[in-house]
């Protein structure tokens, strides 16, 4: 009762906006102003002060689905459709003008994510393998901001496996860059990198190290693996990873299928009914070694963030969970602090809107500025939702 005074008391502060499409997965957040999100139908759109703007994009793309999108600053940004051809789109002045980079027109072509490095100089693209070439994932590298992107030799870094032969575009972050660096003077290119997916056979989270000369020959690579615990089926696995707090990351996992995990894939199992990890796990990692700590969701969850250095919020079919883990402990206990039932965050967006029918069918992904979660997802309209950090970190 106590929680849900207090949320009442905070609805006001939510601010949110909703378009005429489907789905909204490609969110990056520059700071309290400003905002990219792209989706379904060719849309991508900015965030000016307190409007969500559309973008005008060329009419041959606005069948395009961007799952992802980058932003350098708030003029400048690149988007990624993810099939049908796979194509990057680049905007210097605010998203009014758009100008295609990269396209792949090769049959069964997907791509998953798009990162860059903390200056924004080198890129990484990585998608699926293609059919043509089944065995490594797709990727693809740019050393000038994205204007142009570059084939380098395949490894073991990217070899398939029965527990990782694809990524999952849910949130557009199933991939995160640690290290990247391009020394011209040796002509090197020099990659670390965290990614997860998916198998026929489960799950697994992968760290790689990789060096290229200019010329695109591997030089040097080391990889780890860690498997989940998930079930040996297609569909589960890494759906998204947040950004690294202090060499730590959440990986945000699950079925898309099942809302509520494999207590609901599996429930007429009793044997089954101690799985409860399949949301969430917390990888630990230095320069040698990863270590991975399931955080018990039992949820699907799509995104992921740190609002602090132990706590953390993820989005997902069921909604929103704020998650709070002890900072000394060895154990796995946490408390859920907050989830969608105690939130009331499926009444308020309802009533706001005066509609009969819950308008989302999940929330895609989440991110988080100096003062605000930003939350983005689908339904019968698609929408960006500004939440203050208080509603969440108040105790």
């Amino acid at each position: 009762m106590h929680y849900f005074k207090r949320f009442i008391f905070t609805l006001i502060l939510f601010q949110f906006a909703f378009l005429n499409a489907q789905s909204l997965r490609g969110l990056f957040v520059l700071n309290d102003t400003q905002v990219w999100v792209s989706g379904s139908n060719g849309y991508i759109g900015r965030l000016n002060a307190d409007t969500l703007q559309s973008c005008y994009v060329p009419v041959e793309y606005r069948k395009k689905d961007f799952r992802d999108i980058h932003a350098f600053s708030g003029a400048h940004a690149i988007a990624m459709s993810v099939s049908d051809s796979g194509v990057l789109l680049k905007t210097r002045d605010f998203g009014r003008n758009w100008r295609e980079v990269f396209r792949d027109n090769e049959s069964g072509v997907f791509f998953d994510v798009i990162e860059f490095n903390e200056s924004g100089n080198l890129g990484l693209l990585m998608g699926d393998p293609l059919p043509s070439n089944p065995d490594y994932l797709y990727f693809r590298v740019s050393l000038d901001s994205g204007d142009h992107w570059i084939e380098l030799s395949n490894g073991k870094w990217n070899h398939t496996s029965s527990k990782l032969d694809a990524l999952f575009a849910a949130s557009g972050s199933s991939m995160r860059i640690l290290n990247f660096d391009y020394d011209e003077s040796r002509g090197v290119i020099s990659l670390k990198l965290v990614f997860g997916g998916g198998g026929s056979k489960g799950a697994s989270l992968r760290m790689a190290h990789v060096n290229w000369n200019i010329y695109g020959e591997l030089l040097s690579e080391k990889i780890t693996d860690i498997p989940l615990n998930l079930p040996a089926e297609r569909g589960w696995g890494v759906y998204g990873l947040s950004q690294v707090m202090n060499n730590q990351i959440v990986v945000a996992g699950g079925h898309w299928q099942y809302p509520n995990g494999q207590l609901q894939a599996q429930d007429s199992l009793l044997i089954n009914k101690q799985f409860c990890n399949d949301g969430l796990y917390l990888l630990t990692f230095s320069n040698t070694t990863m270590s991975l700590r399931p955080l018990n969701l039992c949820n699907y969850v799509s995104g992921t963030a740190f609002i602090s250095d132990n706590e953390i919020i993820s989005v997902g079919t069921n909604g929103v969970s704020k998650l709070q883990f002890p900072r000394k402990r060895s154990d796995a206990t946490e408390s859920l602090s907050w989830n969608v039932s105690q939130l009331g965050i499926t009444e308020y967006l309802t009533n706001s809107i005066s509609s009969s029918a819950i308008p989302f069918k999940g929330l895609n992904s989440v991110s988080v500025s100096e003062r605000y979660v930003w939350i983005i997802g689908s339904g019968s309209k698609y929408f960006l939702l500004r939440i203050p950090k208080s509603v969440y970190t108040i105790h």
